[in-house]
């Protein structure tokens, strides 16, 4: 299993335009509206990702949940809300 949640927030902020706020687990725990200790523990690796936040994650940095986490495939992406969330997300 690899979790790649790491590299893609570097690369994001290594894309960075000016003036954009960088990257941190705690803003990707606030936009995908998951707790900044999980997100902390699917960086490391130290908890298993459900699929329903390896989408949210994907949603909001603009990759597929593939890129996030080896065990997903794109085959089935959950559709969004008028909001932009996820039911699971909830």
């Amino acid at each position: 299993m690899a979790v790649h949640l790491r590299e893609l927030i570097e690369a994001r902020n290594e894309a960075l335009r000016p003036g954009e706020p960088p990257m941190t687990q705690r803003r990707l725990a606030e936009e995908t509206r998951t707790d900044e200790g999980l997100v902390s523990k699917h960086i490391s690796g130290e908890h298993l990702m459900l699929y329903e936040t390896a989408v949210r994650y994907a949603r909001f940095l603009g990759v597929r949940p593939s890129d996030i986490d080896d065990r997903f495939s794109d085959a089935c992406i959950l559709p969004t809300s008028p909001s932009g969330n996820s039911d699971a997300a909830r």
